[in-house]
């Protein structure tokens, strides 16, 4: 059985994973807990027995283009809209894991050097995420190492078509329930894949947030997110900023609904001229709180119908003669 189970894990990477190279324009995943952001990691991830499900909606305009010598943008995607599936877990205080998948509902292909243009559909790459608190408080620290596992050919331009590593440090600053804000730093190991004037490779990825409380219970956010292609870095037709601002508000008992929207300003892959989400996310405890031992408080005695009770009057006895 051992040397079964070695010729499988050696056959893994060349079956499962075997296909050319691609990479994904879908830039818009949900956050591993999303209470006040939307895209940005967390410091303070879900509490223990919480689980959330989430089901987004997203749609991009222009999402991939390349650029000819002589400057002039193609489109090679038009239009893409998504849907998103989440499931979210937490197992300690201090460690949530989260399982994604991103599907392309609909993408308008537009052929080089051709008017014409075919509509598909197609699964994403799965992403296997984790969030580790380090420390709480008014500044919260966490790691978030993530996973992305191919499910398709990766010819819609929704995943590498590879196994892949990366990861977040984030720090959260926390002064109260109302405000808070957040820094990314980030780091995805790609592989290298160039289609025209669109590159990719391994990232570094920056990001920056704040999220306040406007109403109880509406709250506001903005951030901002940054993409750089290392083997580039400083050049902006590789590199990607991102900005989108949006509002988180329940709608029901344990539902939450989020409605963002987004552009981007420098050219890079996964750079849409304007994209839009919106979704919902529930989540509930699957862990039943001890009841805490109620205090009884008896009632003070009610005094006797007789009146207070009478002093007892020592009796004198005279001495026996």
């Amino acid at each position: 059985m051992k040397t079964l189970a070695i010729a499988l894990l050696l056959l893994l990477p060349t079956t499962v994973f075997a296909g050319s190279p691609s990479f994904s324009v879908f830039r818009t995943p949900p956050s591993l807990g999303g209470a006040h952001y939307f895209s940005l990691s967390e410091g303070q991830p879900l509490k223990r027995g919480e689980l959330q499900v989430l089901n987004f909606w997203s749609y991009q305009h222009r999402p991939l283009s390349i650029v000819s010598r002589a400057g002039i943008a193609t489109d090679v995607i038009d239009g893409m809209v998504a849907t998103h599936f989440g499931v979210h877990f937490g197992m300690v205080d201090a460690w949530s894991v989260g399982v994604d998948l991103p599907i392309a509902v609909w993408e308008r292909f537009t052929q080089v050097g051709d008017t014409q243009a075919s509509n598909t559909y197609g699964l994403g790459d799965l992403l296997l995420r984790t969030n580790i608190n380090l420390r709480r408080g008014a500044f919260a620290f966490a790691l978030q190492p993530l996973i992305t596992i191919p499910t398709n050919n990766g010819a819609l331009y929704l995943g590498a078509n590879r196994l892949t590593f990366g990861g977040d440090a984030v720090i959260e600053y926390l002064p109260s329930a109302q405000f808070s804000a957040a820094f990314n730093l980030g780091y995805h190991a790609l592989p290298d894949v160039t289609i025209g004037d669109a590159h990719s490779d391994d990232e570094l990825r920056l990001g920056l947030g704040m999220s306040y409380l406007v109403a109880d219970p509406w709250r506001i956010f903005i951030e901002t997110t940054g993409r750089a292609t290392l083997d580039e870095f400083g050049k902006n037709r590789h590199s990607m900023v991102d900005v989108m601002a949006g509002f988180h508000v329940p709608i029901a008992h344990h539902f939450q609904w989020t409605t963002a929207i987004g552009r981007s300003f420098l050219n890079g892959v996964g750079s849409p001229e304007i994209h839009g989400v919106t979704g919902i996310r529930l989540t509930m405890s699957m862990v039943k709180e001890k009841s805490k031992p109620q205090e009884i408080t008896l009632p003070p005695p009610r005094p006797h119908p007789s009146g207070p009770p009478r002093k007892p009057v020592p009796r004198r006895f005279l001495p026996i003669r």
